[in-house]
């Protein structure tokens, strides 16, 4: 459909779609959306997002369609998911041989 980077998104363990009620504040939205993106994030996993996919109208309706998203939801955005990868170390000097005393 919209995607430019389709390799990436093949090779997803998974898509999430987020959807919230019609009429929700934004404000409610976006509090729910941070919270979400934390917490899987918190269980291991990296989560890009995919706004694209929830803005244009046509590209909405088939996942609607084809996920059953319930009437009166709205899809925000649809999370490329996978496992968060290993980050090395950063290579830093003991607080020791930073300050020096004189």
């Amino acid at each position: 459909m919209l995607l430019g980077e389709a390799a990436k998104t093949k090779s997803a363990t998974a898509l999430v779609l987020f959807h919230r009620p019609e009429g929700e504040s934004p404000v409610e939205t976006g509090r729910i959306f941070y919270r979400l993106w934390l917490a899987l994030a918190a269980e291991g996993l990296s989560l890009w997002p995919m706004a694209v996919l929830a803005d244009d109208p046509e590209t909405a309706a088939v996942l609607r369609g084809r996920f059953a998203i319930p009437q009166g939801r709205r899809l925000i955005t649809v999370w490329r998911a996978g496992p968060a990868p290993e980050i090395a170390p950063k290579a830093r000097l003991p607080v020791k041989d930073l300050i020096i005393k004189g």
